[in-house]
């Protein structure tokens, strides 16, 4: 009895220590396929930021599209606002923004760094800039808060926000379309929209009227040019010159008032030059 005893000890103690040496094989497996995983996650990693890296010795402009690319404009500083929604009902015809109602895909200076290639409306109703996101996260619209701004172009068009208030306390912009840019006198436009509620109709509605204003800098002062008249206070020396000009022009101040004031802009420019 005892031998069978002593017997089933052995084969019982054997097999513990077969299972044991299962059991450290396979940690041993584990271990290298975890020595080995950790391999390949650190060279992943490596490739991963290594094109970053050689994106320095590129242009700023290349790297944010880069890194824009991967991680979604929504990441970007840029997008620290307010949400906005829009609720006067217009059309895609009739709308509140400049120029267009599809967003534009602008270059923003905000807190004096630049974003390229930000979907972007310009609100005329009240001057603000609005972006979008593109959706790969989230969607939503975001209104910039305007002394944040430095500087933005819509496609070829430059703006800058200017402080106007202490020389004409009622001006409500804060932008300003760089509209000519000479040696002597800069020409900007301040752009601007007019809600109108239609009632007549079962469906009420908004229509917008656009207005422009325009200012000549001339050293570091601005002055609103309203018609002739400020003109010829600006400039007396040219008091004929510029009286000419406007019965030449006559035509095009009253089509295209913001290319007739981009031609007087280089006419006096030009002038002063001689």
């Amino acid at each position: 009895m005892c031998r069978k005893i002593i017997i089933f000890n052995i084969i019982s103690y054997t097999q513990i220590l077969k299972e044991n040496e299962n059991y450290i094989h396979t940690l041993k497996l584990e271990r290298d396929h975890f020595s080995l995983l950790s391999f390949y996650v650190v060279l992943f990693i490596f490739i991963a930021v290594w094109p970053i890296q050689a994106q320095q010795n590129l242009n700023s402009k290349d790297a944010s599209n880069f890194l824009d690319e991967h991680l979604g404009k929504e990441n970007l500083p840029v997008f620290n606002g307010v949400r906005f929604y829009d609720l006067l009902q217009s059309n895609n015809k009739d709308f509140r923004y400049f120029e267009r109602y599809k967003p534009f895909k602008a270059t923003i200076v905000y807190n004096n760094k630049s974003y390229h290639n930000i979907l972007t409306r310009y609100d005329l109703l009240k001057d603000h800039l609005i972006v979008y996101t593109e959706g790969k996260i989230s969607f939503f619209q975001v209104q910039l808060a305007n002394e944040r701004i430095n500087a933005f172009q819509l496609d070829s068009l430059d703006f800058v926000r200017l402080d106007l208030s202490t020389k004409y306390t009622k001006e409500k912009n804060a932008f300003y379309e760089m509209a000519y840019t000479g040696d002597y006198i800069n020409l900007f436009a301040a752009w601007s929209k007019a809600e109108n509620l239609k009632t007549n109709t079962q469906n009420p509605y908004y229509t917008f009227k656009v207005s422009q204003e325009y200012y000549f800098q001339k050293k570091e002062e601005y002055f609103k040019i309203n018609n002739r008249t400020d003109v010829i206070e600006l400039f007396p020396e040219f008091k004929s010159e510029i009286k000419a000009f406007y019965k030449a022009y006559s035509n095009i101040d009253k089509k295209d008032p913001k290319q007739f004031m981009r031609k007087l802009a280089l006419y006096l420019d030009q002038t002063l030059k001689n």
